[in-house]
């Protein structure tokens, strides 16, 4: 792989009164499971939070997915009314941004669960 192949994403701030909540998922097919982790940043890129922990899924979607869930929980008990989550994966963008029967009905629940928690919020984008 040449240098000029690479895609390099440099972290967007938020506007100012809103938490950007980085999330992200690895997935391993040899253990069905891998790493979640949320990170949360203020609008001057300072980290306030942060949340990792170990699942065992079937799917790395469906991991994705649960990171976005562990992030919106996180956020709750934190009392944060205005985010902003960011994930880097189509896939599950396109999973809560469509009203659409899922495929892996593991991942209807948790897209439900995200729902639900996203509308405790006063913004989220």
């Amino acid at each position: 792989m040449t240098t000029s192949s690479l895609s390099l994403q440099r972290w967007e701030p938020p506007l100012p009164c809103i938490i950007k909540i980085n999330v992200d998922a690895s997935w391993h097919l040899e253990s069905l499971g891998g790493g979640i982790a949320a990170f949360f940043r203020d609008s001057s890129g300072l980290l306030l939070h942060g949340v990792s922990k170990y699942v065992c899924t079937s799917s790395p979607l469906l991991e994705e997915a649960l990171a976005c869930r562990e992030a919106l929980l996180h956020a709750h008990d934190l009392s944060l009314t205005n985010i902003m989550i960011a994930s880097d994966s189509q896939d599950l963008i396109h999973a809560l941004s469509y009203s659409s029967h899922h495929s892996h009905l593991s991942l209807a629940h948790i897209v439900s669960d995200i729902r639900i928690l996203a509308a405790s919020f006063s913004s989220l984008s």
